[in-house]
């Protein structure tokens, strides 16, 4: 294990906080680049690091993204948490069309909610 120069962060090896330092993306192995682009969707970039855990020497790459799609992407997760639970409820209950609009409704929430673009 080594002492100092890293930044504190949660190494999943360790499921804790813990000091880990930059390293060359070429030390995980794989060719990797640091500016990467989503394929189908040219707004979706991401810069990515590779990463060591001073407390149990793991590398592994981390992504730095917009704070705003994090936001979006809790936002759609809690969504369709809430779509699956009407669907769920869609299935004991007699007022289905009920639950068809509200699922509606959340389904254009989403929809208008994409502000990381």
């Amino acid at each position: 294990m080594e002492d100092g120069g890293g930044t504190k962060m949660y190494c999943h090896m360790c499921q804790d906080y813990y000091e880990c330092r930059v390293i060359s993306l070429d030390l995980l192995g794989k060719s990797y680049n640091q500016r990467v682009e989503d394929k189908d969707d040219n707004e979706l970039k991401w810069f990515r690091r590779a990463r060591k855990c001073l407390n149990c020497d793991t590398p592994f790459a981390t992504a730095e993204i917009k704070e705003d799609f994090l936001r979006w992407l809790k936002y759609s997760r809690n969504s369709l948490i809430e779509i699956k639970r009407a669907a769920e409820e869609t299935k004991r209950s007699a007022s289905v069309s009920e639950h068809l609009t509200s699922l509606t409704n959340l389904l254009d929430e989403i929809d208008k909610s994409k502000v990381y673009w």
